[in-house]
This record gives C-alpha cells, structure tokens and sequence, in this order.
C-alpha cells in the first residue's frame, strides 16, 4: 500500500487528508480556514490526528486487561501518547463527498482484533468525522479512542458548552484522580489568557468563537474533550479534542468502552461554521 496524501472539495469547502494514519492535514469550510496544519510537520501538532485506540496518554506505558499486562511504546517519557495509528497506512476510498478509510487493527500491545472503518464527510459549511469500530476478537476488547483537531481562531477567542461541562481534576501532572468539578465556561471572557492542557467531561455541543467567526463542534459517543493551547499549539488555534474516555482510560477506567465479540460502535464528531 502506498501513502497518499490527497484533497477533496465540495464547492468552497476543501480537506487536506494523509491515508498515513488517516490524518486531516487542513480544512477549509465556506472558504475559512477552520483546521490549521502543524508548522512543524508532526501530526499531533496540528491538522487532526486519529488517536487509536486510545488518546491522550497511558501512564506507565502499560496496563491490564483480563488478568494480562499489556506494554505499549514509551514515547512521551514513562507513558505512551497519542495511540498506535499515526503511522500505520489505511486503505483510502475517495467517493465525490467523502472519504472513507480502512484498517484491520493488531499490536503487541493490544489484547485483539479491530476492524476499522474512518469516513471524513464534507458538505459546504460542514465536517463530519465518523468512526466506526468492530471486534473481530473471542474476547471483549477496550476502547478510547479520539480525535486532535486544531482549530483557527483570530485574537481573543471564547469557549462555551451547551449543558456545561465539568473539568477533571489531575494528579501528577497528565493523569485523572478520579474527581470532577464544574468549570464556568461562561465566566472566561479569553480563552487565551489561559494556559489549558485539560480535560472537560460534557455531551453538550461546542461553540468557539473569535474574529475569525463562529464554529459549532458536536459530539456523538464521545462524552470528553481535552482543551489545549500549549506550545504545539499553530500559531492563532486552539486544540478541543474530542474523545471517548478521559487520560489513561485504560488504566483508571473513566469513561471506558468495553466492545463484545463481534460487536460494533461508532463514535463521530462534526464541524459547523456559522
């Protein structure tokens, strides 16, 4: 199989996509940059990165599943980030409004089978993301899987949760104790006063907005999303990460997902400019 990296384009709204860990390089909505590319190159440090079959970060760089310890990479120090796929090759089917990927999933540090199906979904004003997971494995396999978009905003941007939403609190620095209290969304006037690498746990849609306009991120099955403005952060953008699970789900099991043999889910997120 041989990478691609490839457009597609829907009237004034175009996406930059890698079949290399099916990763959204760009996106342009009505003519508005809404997805920035890494000024770096690296894939977690702009565009949108598929973080499979968990996001964020494993501490210890390993845990257990069904009296087994499984080890993953250490590449973010002691701890494994950002999932297994950002270099694996999917098989890419481009149709006139989507594209759609595909990969048989298997690692040493995984306990079994997955059959992967991605599709990236364009219409004029609208991004839709949409994953969807089948176990091909005898025993029931965990899942937390997310999403790394980082989005364009212009000068003092606002963040509100329609719901609102309750900020995870941490103990040594990347990694969940298990407690939850709600953030005032509304209270913060400019997100960029802020330095945020957080998790926040909200079904309710997502409104960013800035100089550059207004955009509205909903969810499906994906319960968390990690905001991020750090140093990795593009020049004029701001990362809200969807994802299923909160920081090490596969350890501390917060909001973990337990897919049966032969079973399926999906998980999707979408992008409204307004």
């Amino acid at each position: 199989m041989i990478p691609t990296r490839d457009s597609l384009s829907v009237g004034s709204s175009t996406i930059v996509y890698d079949s290399t860990g099916a990763w959204v390089e760009s996106l342009v909505l009505r003519g508005r940059q809404v997805i920035v590319p890494p000024r770096d190159g690296k894939k977690t440090h702009g565009g949108s990165a598929f973080l499979f079959p968990f996001a964020n970060r494993v501490k210890g760089a390993s845990y257990r599943w069904r009296e087994r310890v499984y080890e993953l990479p250490r590449n973010d120090g002691e701890n494994s980030i950002h999932g297994l796929v950002l270099d694996r090759d999917f098989e890419a089917t481009k149709h006139s409004d989507r594209v759609e990927f595909h990969t048989d999933f298997e690692h040493p540090g995984y306990p079994g089978r997955l059959q992967v199906h991605l599709a990236f979904v364009l219409r004029s004003n609208r991004f839709l993301c949409r994953l969807t997971v089948r176990n091909e494995s005898a025993i029931p396999l965990p899942l937390s899987p997310g999403f790394h978009p980082y989005f364009a905003v212009k000068g003092p941007y606002r963040i509100s949760v329609v719901g609102g939403a309750d900020i995870l609190g941490y103990r040594q620095g990347y990694f969940p104790d298990g407690t939850f209290r709600h953030f005032d969304f509304e209270g913060v006037q400019d997100f960029s006063s802020l330095s945020l690498d957080n998790c926040f746990r909200g079904m309710g849609s997502i409104r960013l907005s800035s100089q550059a306009g207004d955009l509205v991120i909903r969810r499906r099955s994906m319960r968390f999303f990690v905001i991020y403005n750090g140093q990795y952060a593009p020049g004029g953008s701001v990362a809200i990460e969807p994802m299923v699970g909160a920081p090490d789900a596969f350890n501390n099991g917060i909001g973990l997902r337990e897919l049966g043999p032969g079973s399926s889910a999906t998980f999707s997120f979408s992008v409204e400019v307004l």
